[in-house]
C-alpha cells in the first residue's frame, strides 16, 4: 500500500512539474529569440552585457589580443546604425571600439564573449572556416565574423565581412583592412 501511495504521489508531482518546466523553457526560448544578445548558444558560448561606466569585464571573457602598450583586448560586440558589430574591448583604457565606415568608433554599451573552447584559424579573401564565430551582422543582414590580423607583431581583432573579402579592424583612429587574417573558430 505504501509503495502504491509513493508511486501515486510521485506521479502526481511529475504530472504537475513537467508541464510547468516545459512552459518555463518555452518562455525562455521565446525570450532568447526576442533578445538574441542575452543567449547565443548556451552550450558553447554566451554574450554578457557590459558597459564602460561599470569598468568590469565578466569572468572567463575571451581575450583576443594585446595592444601596443601590453593591455589585454577582449572580444565584444555592439549595436551601431542598425547592425550588430564585432568590437574590441580594452578594460585598461576603459574603451570599446568598433570599425565602421572607415573610422574607429568608441561605444559605451556592448557585450563581451564568454567562451567554451575556441581557436584561431588562418584564412583569406573573405572566407571563413566551418565553426566560425558570428560576431554580429551588417545593417543589410549580412553575417559578420570575428577575425584578427597581426600588425607590428600584435594580434588586432576585427570583423570579417565575406562580401568585401577582408577583415576590417580598428587601429590608430582608423579602420584598417586585410585580405589575410585569422578567423575565430569554435571547436
Amino acid at each position: 500500500m505504501l509503495t502504491l501511495l509513493k508511486k501515486s504521489w510521485i506521479h502526481q508531482f511529475l504530472s504537475a512539474i513537467v508541464p510547468l518546466w516545459r512552459g518555463i523553457r518555452s518562455s525562455c526560448l521565446k525570450m532568447s529569440s526576442m533578445f538574441p544578445w542575452t543567449i547565443a548558444n548556451s552550450e558553447t558560448y554566451r554574450w554578457v552585457p557590459a558597459c564602460l561606466s561599470q569598468r568590469s569585464i565578466p569572468m572567463g571573457a575571451l581575450r583576443v589580443g594585446t595592444d601596443e602598450n601590453g593591455n589585454e583586448i577582449y572580444a565584444g560586440r555592439a549595436h551601431h546604425k542598425g547592425g550588430l558589430q564585432p568590437a574590441i574591448v580594452i578594460p585598461a583604457k576603459n574603451t570599446c571600439y568598433i570599425s565602421y565606415a572607415g573610422e574607429e568608433i568608441v561605444i559605451d554599451q556592448f557585450e563581451v564573449l564568454v567562451p567554451a573552447t575556441f581557436s584561431w584559424q588562418f584564412s583569406s579573401q573573405g572566407k571563413v572556416p566551418p565553426g566560425a564565430v558570428e560576431g554580429g551582422f551588417a545593417a543589410n543582414g549580412e553575417k559578420l565574423y570575428f577575425g584578427r590580423v597581426t600588425i607590428n607583431g600584435l594580434p588586432i581583432p576585427g570583423k570579417i565581412q565575406q562580401s568585401h573579402g577582408v577583415c576590417y579592424y580598428p587601429f590608430e583612429g582608423k579602420e584598417g583592412k586585410s585580405d589575410k587574417y585569422e578567423c575565430l573558430v569554435l571547436f
